[in-house]
């Protein structure tokens, strides 16, 4: 759909938010004003329903109406039973679904929207992802009567446009934090989408693609400057989209005799650096004489605490858990449930595939040495 399909004013202040500071109030209020709505609202929430944030054109919906729905009319309101049955994207209209009869005895309706003067809606669930929920709603006064057709198409090509800068304003800033973050580790690291399309590379990244040693970019997809590296690097990164847990341990040729040793692995969910549903692959990139990871770089990939992170060093350095336990004073059970935890952050099924990849350098991991004997 083009911009001009509807008012170009309009998608203009929409998708002006994606790279602003997240006021949604100048869009509101002209996409109200087209609907010929009293209030408009962008409302978000979380997995258990409760409320996130709510912007709304003209403010309407003051902060004691909103405590007031999320405390008690929230479970009233009749038109969230629809919207839960249906698939984001479903337009409820009212005017479609109750009469007069109904408005007359449902306490929603006479409590609460008769309070506000806020008597027909609009209203869909635009975006339904794993953390949150985003609603759009108009509403009109009981003077100004039920919304048409013309109102009702207007707000499904709106709404298109709201859901697209939503999802662009979380991608830029995902890039900007977690760019941020990874910018400060040693390694480099690659982040490939679904599509095979790098979504995300941290600085020491940049500077080898910008110098094509050995890697390069090529229409947004990683390539190694050897034939043989370049298929057996695709295939890895095939296989960890594809899910499978076995990490792969590559040596891509670059000048002279030097190689980049390259881990490739599935991006699990867990990770900092993950951010939708779909596939991902992680790979970390570095050269063998000098890469290693420490406690905070773990931290930073896989959301891990200190412990966890000093632990998966410790057994990529060859200690075992009861040595490890034994070392800190704890339970093995302690650090047992540490590994549990690691795993399910890290996306190994077991131990044995996590403490592979963090040894498959040629140097031990940095972080904690091993006893001595």
């Amino acid at each position: 759909m083009q911009a001009g399909d509807i008012d170009e004013p309009l998608v203009d202040a929409i998708y002006a938010v994606a790279a602003g500071n997240g006021d949604w109030n100048a869009a509101l209020d002209r996409f109200r004003a087209l609907t010929g709505s009293c209030e408009a609202a962008l409302t978000m929430f979380d997995h258990r329903k409760s409320l996130l944030t709510q912007q709304t054109a003209c403010r309407m919906l003051t902060a004691d109406v909103r405590e007031k729905y999320v405390r008690h009319y929230g479970a009233l309101d009749p038109k969230m039973r629809i919207l839960a049955a249906r698939d984001p994207g479903f337009l409820f209209n009212d005017a479609e679904h109750f009469d007069e009869a109904f408005v007359g005895r449902d306490p929603f309706y006479q409590e609460f929207t008769r309070s506000i003067g806020t008597r027909h809606t609009l209203d869909m669930l635009v975006r339904k992802g794993r953390e949150k929920q985003v609603y759009l709603a108009a509403m009109r006064s009981s003077k100004r009567g039920p919304y048409d057709l013309r109102a009702a198409r207007l707000f499904r090509q709106a709404s298109r446009h709201f859901v697209r800068a939503i999802a662009l304003r979380e991608k830029l800033e995902f890039a900007r934090h977690a760019a941020g973050a990874i910018d400060q580790l040693s390694a480099g690291i690659i982040v490939i989408g679904e599509h095979g399309r790098i979504e995300l590379a941290n600085r020491p990244v940049k500077s080898v693609l910008d110098s094509a040693c050995g890697l390069r970019l090529c229409r947004g997809k990683l390539s190694a400057c050897s034939v043989e590296a370049d298929h057996r690097l695709k295939d890895a990164i095939a296989k960890a989209l594809a899910g499978v847990s076995q990490p792969s341990v590559l040596r891509v040729p670059r000048t002279g005799k030097n190689v980049w040793t390259v881990w490739v692995m599935p991006l699990p969910d867990a990770s900092p650096l993950s951010r939708s549903n779909a596939p991902a692959a992680l790979l970390v990139l570095g050269d063998p004489a000098r890469l290693c990871l420490d406690a905070s770089e773990l931290s930073a990939l896989y959301g891990l605490t200190k412990a966890e992170a000093e632990l998966a060093i410790a057994l990529g350095n060859g200690e075992t858990l009861n040595e490890v336990a034994a070392r800190r004073r704890v339970k093995s059970s302690t650090v047992r449930t540490q590994l549990l935890s690691i795993l399910g952050k890290t996306g190994f099924h077991r131990q044995a595939d996590l403490t592979r990849i963090l040894a498959s350098l040629s140097r031990p991991v940095a972080g904690i040495a091993r006893p001595q004997s």
